[in-house]
């Protein structure tokens, strides 16, 4: 048969073998998507941001830390944009109310041509409406108690119920509020090209001014989004942003709070002057720690996001969402940004996709990533979250990397991540037959209604070979076509019969994934539409495919005769996998409980205070998971185990879970297999076995898994599990995770090459050059992926070139490049998710250390004098003090550490120098490793599986009289120094005393 083409399905409808649904939808599409045409971009990009974050006192709104700050970081980041925007910036010091707003705002809107990008931001407080949507607050707004409360008593006595009480409120503060829907008709009436709206808006208010009661406010996403307009939000309904990166009792509180508690018994002990002296330096420091500046959870990995090159907006929201999800996880909150765009907007970059010098670097190795996917897919041996992260490294590769990513996203929620045996019929069958025909080759495995006669997946196997380039398109498209037209011959011979409505659907579903362009659209138009004539007959496969086309927005609808691609229409979605679940079909069962876990479709699943409840939405998502998972489903098999063995919605239960997996891993799953050796490697303490992990980890590292390759590679350079190390066959794994893109090991296989624990690959061209190519290679694909680790090392080396005594080419002695490298890692570390590796702040004081040392060698002759100013010294001697002298010590030996059952002694290591603030160089350092092990979430996991009451959080990770005993060496350190100058005895002359002693023991609870 010819190739599927518009003109072939003109001919197919002149013969009648669409159904006549179908031939409007398609004719009307190519009608409309020849008039979506837009021009090239040629305008300005304008930003307008605000950062309120004192209310009135009086208002029973809770002062805010961050707006002014995430304001200021904004603006950072957008004017040091490659196409950098021009900003305007308000707070709460320009605007105090609507009418300062509305001055700010004509302003603005008056600089807007036709064509230019604009972006409007929100930082502070906000709500929700009926009448007018979403609302931001200005420092005059009350809360709905402290409002009534002012009210004169008539107009009290008037308001005598709840909703009239809520109306007026909500009447009275759309007119003091900035109307967001305002806002963008304003910007909009000027026909830029672009709206990017993003809002940090969903904090704590505090309800009325005694008693503190919590009430949530926040902005809710539109029910549809105008073309052009693209809008990010810090949470999704119900929950609360947070006004900070760091744990609820952050160090300088933390430590501050320590001292206050423990005043008045010092007091008691001791009164004479300096007891009073030290309780003001207390205070000072407690001060002083307040007015830190912080950003917002969200903004900050916001503004880390934006700045990377090459992210579609879509790419980049949700890589926020992951991020901020994953750290909020950590604090025990819950917090899930929400965004939407119109598809036919096209796409969005802050960042082009060239403006990246290393994107060919993370590019480089696209095509071997992309076929572990596809293999991974059709295997049925990989995640959901293997696939997001991919394409959140590989989107920015070019549209073809894209597009197969996004397919591979789509095939698995369909259900292609899930094993099925066999690869095609089982039986014979009548090719004459179209019924059979169709049966044979278009039927899924996870249809309940299916012939047992018939196994395997023709059409996955079809699109997976020719996104892959095994299959030539050509001969796909003729195959394809063959079973279109078998479908479409059983459904006009039965055309009441749902089944061949739901097939002819998936052969077009099929034909979108291998089609461009117009053919891929008028593929999915003809999909929209016979799925929806099978949901409309109640067939339960269906239900799920049409439940993805609305949320993917790839749903046309016929509407006055023209077929119009309808916008992403999440509750939609919902519906129609809720419909799905209730029916029992697999797949929609788990994409449900997904949904559920990871907030991706906006159900609001609130408690009865309005606010999210992680444990509803827990509980929920282990209901539908676990459904799917008794129907032997592989990937519900697996997150259903992961819930119970973190107990999150369900009782924990790490034997149960360790079963479920195992049954995966049965069927050849390595996702399950790697699961398996995470849960005997660091899981619950009941079942933790780092032998049983080993033996895991080998199984998954051998199926291709590289995360397990990464694992495994570290127990063994380590010896976890086993009599001793075993570092030459570590080296086989280091190998096979680095290729795979794993920074990690690639920075850990460079520095086992440096040590000459592992043989390096020889030149083949050239002279020997001792291994510095390779190692190189590694640093730099590791620091482009964002490990500022690399950088820091690659810029050691190049500061004496390697080998040192005959530097390679590769790698010759250039403080200049050595440098820039520096700078750059110190950027990387601040642009780091909070708990991620990347983030440890010894990094970046090391490569400030680095700096002052290039300077100093400027100095002296050793370096070009022009590599670093003056000014750019004293800013580093002002951020990170004297790294003259530098000490490691190992935290766990000054006191207890409380990380439940998980030990971080080995990990404890902290760097010690001198500097002149109040607050310890450790701080930071110590933080960062409790976010990094999830200290929290350890303890109180393991507070739940002995039924026990969870500590305090000045108690949980590096304990409250841990940091109390460093703090204390800091201050006698600053004392002693303002009185004996040179000769006092300095922070890191304590600290090694301390450590040293012996008074001390490593203790753990």
């Amino acid at each position: 048969m010819p190739a599927f083409t518009f003109s072939h399905v003109a001919r197919a409808v002149l013969a009648g073998m669409v159904a006549r649904r179908t031939v409007v939808v398609v004719l009307a599409l190519l009608a409309a998507v020849a008039q979506g045409a837009t021009p090239a971009f040629a305008g300005k990009r304008l930003a307008l941001i605000v950062g309120i974050a004192d209310y009135d006192k009086k208002s029973g709104l809770q002062d805010l830390k961050s707006p002014r700050h995430d304001a200021a970081a904004l603006k950072d980041v957008l004017e040091k944009l490659p196409e950098r925007f021009e900003v305007t910036v308000a707070t709460d010091t320009d605007i105090r109310s609507k009418a300062d707003f509305d001055r700010v705002l004509a302003t603005f809107v008056s600089s807007i041509q036709p064509g230019d990008e604009v972006l409007f931001y929100f930082s502070g407080h906000g709500n929700t409406t009926t009448g007018k949507g979403n609302l931001f607050l200005l420092p005059d707004a009350r809360s709905e108690a402290s409002f009534i409360k002012n009210l004169s008593n008539d107009e009290a006595r008037e308001l005598d119920s709840v909703e009239k009480k809520a109306k007026r409120y909500h009447d009275w503060l759309s007119d003091v509020a900035i109307v967001e829907a305002d806002v963008e008709k304003a910007i909009a009436a000027r026909k830029p090209k672009v709206i990017v709206i993003i809002a940090d808006a969903c904090r704590i208010i505090v309800k009325g001014t005694k008693g503190a009661s919590i009430e949530v406010s926040g902005v809710r996403l539109p029910q549809h989004t105008a073309r052009g307009t693209y809008r990010l939000y810090s949470a999704s309904a119900g929950q609360y942003s947070l006004d900070s990166s760091e744990p609820i009792s952050t160090t300088a509180s933390a430590v501050a709070g320590a001292a206050s508690k423990s005043r008045s018994s010092r007091r008691s002990r001791r009164s004479n002057d300096e007891d009073e002296e030290d309780d003001d330096e207390d205070d000072k420091a407690a001060r002083k720690g307040s007015k830190e500046p912080t950003n917002s959870l969200f903004t900050k990995i916001l503004v880390n996001e934006l700045a990377v090159p090459g992210l579609e907006f879509s790419i980049m929201a949700a890589k926020v969402r992951v991020a901020v999800k994953s750290h909020a996880d950590k604090l025990a909150r819950i917090q899930i940004p929400d965004f939407s765009f119109d598809p036919e907007s096209g796409e969005y970059y802050f960042v082009s996709p060239g403006a990246s010098s290393g994107l060919s670097e993370v590019c480089r190795g696209a095509d071997l990533e992309l076929e572990r996917l596809r293999q991974a897919i059709a295997a049925g041996s990989i995640g959901r979250q293997q696939i997001l992260d991919k394409q959140y490294e590989l989107a920015r590769c070019g549209p073809r990397v894209a597009d197969q990513i996004e397919i591979l996203l789509a095939m698995e929620a369909q259900g292609a991540s899930a094993l099925t045996t066999g690869e095609g019929a089982a039986v014979r069958f009548d090719p004459n037959d179209p019924a059979q025909a169709c049966e044979a080759n278009a039927s899924s495995p996870f249809d309940p209604n299916r012939s047992r006669l018939f196994n395997g997946d023709i059409l996955r196997k079809t699109s997976l070979a020719t996104i892959s380039g095994e299959l030539d398109r050509t001969r796909a498209l003729d195959a394809l076509n063959a079973i279109r037209g078998a479908c479409e011959n059983a459904l006009q011979a039965r055309p009441k019969v749902a089944r061949y409505s739901f097939l002819t659907g998936r052969v077009y579903q099929t034909l979108a994934t291998v089609s461009k362009g117009l053919e891929k659209q008028a593929a999915l138009a003809a999909a929209s539409a016979y799925f929806q004539q099978a949901t409309d007959l109640g067939y339960p496969a269906a239900f799920n495919e049409l439940a993805l086309l609305y949320k993917q927005g790839e749903y046309y609808r016929v509407q006055n005769g023209r077929a119009e691609r309808r916008p992403v229409d999440r509750s939609k979605a919902a519906e129609l996998f809720e419909r799905g679940a209730g029916l029992n079909h697999v797949v929609a069962l788990y994409n449900l409980g997904m949904a559920y876990k990871t907030g991706d479709l906006g159900i609001a699943v609130t408690d009865q205070n309005n606010l999210d409840s992680a444990e509803r939405r827990h509980a929920l998502a282990f209901r539908y998971l676990s459904q799917a998972a008794e129907r032997g489903f592989v990937p519900a098999l697996i997150q259903s185990a992961l819930l119970l063995h973190d107990g999150k919605g369900v009782p924990a239960n790490p034997v149960r879970a360790i079963e479920l997996l195992e049954i995966a891993a049965s069927r050849g799953s390595f996702e399950a297999m790697y699961w398996i050796g995470e849960i005997y490697r660091r899981g619950a303490v009941r079942v933790r076995d780092p032998q049983r992990a080993i033996v895991w980890h080998a199984r998954a590292a051998e199926s291709g898994d590289a995360r397990s390759q990464e694992t495994l590679a570290e127990m063994l350079t380590e010896g976890t599990g086993l009599p001793a190390p075993q570092r030459e066959a570590a080296g086989r794994y280091w190998r096979l995770a680095a290729d795979a893109g794993r920074p990690n090991a690639q920075i850990k296989l460079a520095d086992l090459l440096r040590q000459s624990v592992i043989p390096f690959r020889p030149v083949v061209d050239g002279a020997p050059d001792g291994g510095a190519l390779e190692i190189r290679t590694l640093y730099v694909s590791a620091f482009v992926r964002g490990n500022p680790r690399a950088g820091l090392e690659l810029a050691r080396l190049f500061r004496t070139g390697f080998p040192k005594d005959r530097p390679a080419k590769a790698i010759p002695k250039d403080p200049s490049i050595a440098v820039r490298l520096l700078w750059e890692t110190i950027e990387k570390v601040r642009q780091a998710d909070p708990a991620s590796v990347a983030a440890d702040p010894k990094s970046a004081a090391l490569a400030a250390f680095e700096l002052m040392d290039i300077h100093k060698e400027a100095s002296s002759g050793g370096a070009p004098q022009h590599l670093i100013t003056e000014d750019q010294i004293r800013q580093l001697r002002s951020d990170y003090g004297d790294g003259t002298v530098q000490h490691w010590i190992r935290a766990s030996a000054l006191g207890e550490v409380n990380c439940g059952k998980l030990d971080i002694s080995a990990s404890s290591w902290v760097l010690v120098w001198n500097w002149q603030r109040k607050e310890p160089p450790t701080d930071q350092q110590l933080d960062w490793i409790e976010r990094r092990f999830d200290c929290k979430g350890e303890v109180e996991k393991l507070a739940r599986e002995s039924n026990r009451k969870v500590p305090k959080d000045d108690d949980i990770g590096f304990t409250r009289k841990l940091r109390n005993r460093i703090a204390t060496q800091q201050r006698d350190a600053l004392k002693d120094f303002e009185k004996n100058g040179a000769k006092a005895k300095s922070f890191v002359d304590r600290m090694i005393a301390l450590a040293t002693t012996g008074s001390t023991s490593n203790r753990r609870r």
